[in-house]
C-alpha cells in the first residue's frame, strides 16, 4: 500500500480507473480488484486534500481537466462492490462502504448542481423515505433506460470523432516537426468535446446509481436475514463471494492465509446445506446444521442404508412407470410421422407468389423506364458533330472486328477449334 500512497492523484485515477474498465468486461481478478480500489481510494483522499471540487462551485465553473475527479467516488463504490469476500459479514462491510459511497456521490453532485430533474426527484423521495407506486417506479426506470441508451450513444459518437480526427492527424502528419498527438494538431479530444464527454459520464453515473441504491439495500436485507438465521442455528458459513454476492465457495482458507489473515473459525466438515435422514417411505429429516459427530455420522449412514433397501421396490416402480412414459412418447412420434408428406409443403400460396412477381415486374419496367428518358436525355443533349462522331467510331470499330474476324473463320461443328 505505501507505493500507492505515493502515487499522484492523476496516475492513482488512472490506475483505479483502468481497473474498473477491465471488470466491466471479466478481465479483472480478485487481486486486480483489490489493486484498483486501493488506487481510486487514495485518488479520492487526494481530491479532498488537494480541495479540487469546491464546495462552492457547480458544474459549470469546474476546469475541464478536474471535473472527472468527480467520478472517482463514483468509480470506488464500482470497485468496492466488486470486491470478492469470504463470508457474510464481509460482504455485508462491503454493501455498507458501497452504500455510503453512492450516497456521497449524489451529495456531492446535489451540491454542485449536476442531477437533473428527474434524478432530483427520485433523490428527494429517496431522503424522505417515500416509495413509488409500481407504475411511476417502472415508468422512472424507463426514461433512465432511453437515457442511458442516448448518452451511451453520444459517447460512440465522440469516440468515433476522435478516431477519425486522429487517423487524419497521422496520415497528414510532418514527421519532422509536427507531432500528431498533440491537441494543437487535432489528433487528440478538445477541450471541448472532453468536457462533454465527462458530463455525460457524470449524467449516466447518477443514473446508474439511484438504480444500484435499492439493489445494495435489498442485498443487506437478505445478507443481515442470513447471517441472524445462521447466527440463531450456530452455523458459520465459510465460502466466499463474488462482486455480485453469489458464493463461490472452498477458497476462504487459501486467500486468508495469503493475505495474512487467519480464519475466524476452523472449517466445518460438512456442506452448509446441513444434514439430512431419508427415512423409510421417502421422508426427510434434518438432523442439524454444523459439525455431526462420527457416531451420528455412522447413525446416519445406518439408517440411509436401510431407507435404500426398503424404498427398492417403490424405485423399480417409478422406472417401470418413466419406461412406459417414453414409449407412449416414441409411439406418438411415430404416429405423427405416418402421414407426413414425401416432398417439401409450399411456404406461400400461389396468389401471394403472383403479387411479388407483380411487385417486380412494376419496378422493373418503372427502372427500364427511368433509364430510357436518361438515355434520351443525354442524346437530346449532344450536339450533331458529337452524334457523327460517335456514330463514326462505331463504324470504325465494328470494321475493325470484321477484319479481325472474317466470316466464317469461328467455330462449327465441322471445325471445332483446337
Amino acid at each position: 500500500s505505501g507505493s500507492v500512497d505515493e502515487l499522484p492523484l492523476a496516475a492513482a485515477f488512472a490506475r483505479g480507473l483502468d481497473v474498473f474498465t477491465r471488470s466491466q468486461s471479466g478481465d479483472a481478478d480478485a487481486d486486480t480488484i483489490a489493486a484498483g480500489t486501493a488506487a481510486m481510494r487514495h485518488a479520492v483522499t487526494r481530491v479532498d486534500v488537494e480541495g479540487l471540487l469546491s464546495p462552492n462551485e457547480t458544474g459549470d465553473d469546474f476546469p475541464t481537466e478536474n471535473l472527472k475527479f468527480l467520478m472517482a467516488t463514483w468509480y470506488l463504490a464500482e470497485l468496492v462492490s466488486r470486491s470478492h469476500t469470504f463470508d457474510p459479514s464481509s460482504r455485508l462491510t462491503c454493501l455498507v462502504e458501497t452504500s455510503s459511497l453512492y450516497e456521497q456521490f449524489l451529495t456531492q453532485c446535489e451540491q454542485h448542481e449536476m442531477l437533473g430533474d428527474a434524478a432530483k426527484i427520485v433523490r428527494a423521495r429517496g431522503v424522505n423515505g417515500d416509495r413509488p407506486d409500481p407504475a411511476t417506479a417502472r415508468e422512472e426506470k424507463v426514461q433512465r433506460f432511453k437515457r442511458e441508451r442516448l448518452i451511451n450513444e453520444k459517447l460512440l459518437a465522440l469516440d468515433k470523432s476522435q478516431f477519425e480526427r486522429r487517423r487524419v492527424a497521422l496520415a497528414e502528419a510532418d514527421w519532422d516537426d509536427e507531432d500528431p498527438e498533440d491537441p494543437g494538431s487535432g489528433g487528440v479530444e478538445n477541450e471541448t468535446e472532453a468536457r462533454t464527454r465527462w458530463l455525460l459520464l457524470v449524467e449516466n453515473a447518477v443514473a446508474k446509481t439511484l438504480d444500484g441504491v435499492s439493489l445494495v439495500a435489498a442485498e443487506k436485507e437478505m445478507l443481515e436475514r442470513r447471517m441472524e438465521n445462521d447466527a440463531r442455528s450456530g452455523f458459520v458459513t465459510n465460502c466466499s463471494y463474488d462482486e455480485h454476492g453469489g458464493e463461490t465457495g472452498g477458497e476462504h482458507a487459501d486467500r486468508s492465509s495469503r493475505n495474512g489473515r487467519r480464519p475466524s473459525n476452523p472449517p466445518s466438515s460438512v456442506s452448509g446445506m446441513g444434514n439430512y435422514i431419508i427415512q423409510p417411505g421417502g421422508s426427510v429429516t434434518q438432523i442439524g446444521r454444523g459439525y455431526v459427530p462420527p457416531g451420528a455420522r455412522q447413525s446416519a449412514a445406518a439408517q440411509i442404508g436401510r431407507a435404500v433397501e426398503m424404498s427398492a421396490e417403490q424405485l423399480h416402480t417409478i422406472q417401470l412407470a418413466m419406461q412406459s412414459r417414453n414409449s407412449s412418447s416414441d409411439r406418438s412420434t411415430i404416429l405423427g410421422k405416418v402421414f407426413r408428406p414425401g416432398h417439401v409443403l409450399p411456404t406461400m400460396t400461389v396468389e401471394q407468389h403472383g403479387e411479388i412477381e407483380y411487385s417486380e415486374l412494376v419496378e422493373r419496367t418503372a427502372r427500364e423506364k427511368s433509364n430510357a428518358a436518361k438515355k434520351k436525355l443525354e442524346e437530346s443533349l449532344r450536339s450533331d458533330e458529337e452524334i457523327e462522331t460517335r456514330a463514326l467510331e462505331k463504324a470504325r470499330t465494328w470494321d475493325e472486328f470484321k477484319d479481325d474476324n472474317p466470316f466464317g473463320s469461328g467455330n462449327s461443328k465441322l471445325r471445332p477449334c483446337g
